[in-house]
């Protein structure tokens, strides 16, 4: 839809370049232990962040209904950071760094923190390509639904800018690398920008669960039972993935050959664009002249058809 720009593609790779050096610099710096320490509060940060999320929606569910997505959000935000940001500080007071260290010990604890200074910053830049290329999808979604509209794509210049930003890292011979080391097909960014687009719309989830490929979903019983459950519903509320997983019964069902056979044979993508298209306008009631007793002989007045057929079973 939009070519590449090659100097944003350079820019993007010297600044993945410079940043990896700069994560294995100081994995280097901080030794061994504190740079393992490092991945283990991030990680800490993450699941931290997703139980308070989980946790907060279930408190402002007694005063909201349903709780505002972006309340849990920032919870899970000042979480995490006050997880990631305490665990550091304690971790850079009780061990040393490589330079207190002498002879051998020095060079093996550098070298193990080098290492996980690069799994360190491994995990930071692929979260952004990932957010990269989920952008971009979400922005050529953006651009095809102003197409649809009759308007030029320059009307939505930050669209604009993102796909390009997609194009961009994708392009030249890192980006075909890029795409084969990247654990995520396509279609996985392409289906969640979609499902984002489905749960901001009423109308568009209510057309989700009305398409043909979720009802077949829906005969399974089994299913059906796990939707009704009240914990259920009180998890997938939350939007939370490890609020969600977490429920015993989802867990149960996940060991259900029924189940995983249907969700399987579950066309995701069908079901998203069946939410996603339009419907499209009802034709107005076709108009027809009758003319008004009271009205000049050039005065002509205009109904609906359905009023015609009635003005006139009022005159016969």
């Amino acid at each position: 839809m939009l070519s590449p720009s090659p100097q944003w593609h350079y820019w993007l790779f010297f600044t993945a370049v410079a940043w990896l050096l700069f994560a294995v610099w100081r994995g280097w710096r901080f030794g061994l232990i504190r740079s393992l320490l490092r991945v283990v509060i991030l990680i800490a940060a993450w699941v931290g962040a997703s139980m308070a999320a989980a946790y907060a929606t279930q408190q402002f569910a007694a005063f909201f209904n349903p709780p505002p997505p972006f309340l849990s959000k920032i919870v899970a935000t000042f979480a995490g950071i006050v997880i990631y940001m305490t665990g550091s500080f304690l971790a850079g007071l009780l061990f040393k760094r490589t330079a207190h260290y002498r002879g051998i010990v020095r060079w093996i604890l550098g070298f193990g923190g080098a290492f996980f200074g690069l799994f360190y910053g491994l995990i930071f830049l692929w979260g952004g390509i990932a957010l990269i290329r989920g952008l971009g999808t979400l922005g050529e979604r953006r651009l095809m639904e102003a197409r649809a509209d009759g308007l030029p794509i320059s009307s939505d210049p930050t669209a604009c800018n993102m796909v390009r930003l997609k194009a961009s890292l994708e392009w030249g011979v890192t980006g075909h690398l890029l795409l084969k080391l990247d654990p995520f097909s396509p279609a996985f960014y392409e289906n969640g920008t979609k499902a984002t687009l489905v749960m901001k719309d009423r109308q568009a989830l209510s057309r989700f669960f009305a398409s043909p490929s979720t009802q077949k979903l829906f005969q399974h019983s089994s299913i059906v039972a796990l939707i009704n459950d009240s914990e259920v519903q009180k998890a997938l509320s939350s939007g939370n993935i490890l609020a969600i997983s977490q429920v015993k019964k989802i867990q149960q069902a996940f060991h259900d050959p029924e189940v995983i056979q249907a969700l399987k044979s579950f066309d995701l993508k069908g079901a998203l664009d069946y939410a996603l298209k339009k419907p499209e306008p009802k034709p107005s009631p076709a108009l027809l002249p009758v003319t008004s007793s009271q009205a000049s002989d050039t005065e002509t007045l205009t109904y609906p058809q359905e009023e015609v057929q009635e003005i006139q079973e009022i005159r016969n």
